[in-house]
């Protein structure tokens, strides 16, 4: 039982290590569009946690989040979408679909 919680535990610590990187780097490219550095987290937050459409496209996943009233924000969030659309997403699955983020 010991062993297994161990395991367990490292299993916890590893996803919660990957959680952190990606939100770090995720900060540093939004830093590029975004010009207040102490709000940047909380911005990051809002443009993840945003509503949106998930679409199937000819073959292409499309994420499309809501505009945001705050221009800051919007500017910031249609620059982040264009930074991962250059790295050319894709889904983990069998399918391999390219998935292409956008801001209505």
């Amino acid at each position: 039982m010991e062993k297994l919680n161990y395991e367990k535990k490292r299993f916890l610590d590893c996803i919660k290590l990957y959680a952190y990187n990606t939100r770090k780097r995720m900060c540093k490219i939004l830093l590029e569009h975004y010009d207040r550095e102490k709000e940047v987290l909380p911005a990051l937050s809002m443009i993840v946690e945003r509503g949106g459409y998930v679409k199937l496209e000819s073959g292409r996943l499309r994420v499309q989040l809501r505009r945001f009233k705050n221009l800051e924000i919007d500017y910031a969030a249609r620059g982040l979408c264009e930074d991962l659309n250059r790295m050319d997403p894709m889904t983990l699955d069998k399918y391999r679909m390219p998935i292409w983020f956008d801001v209505s």
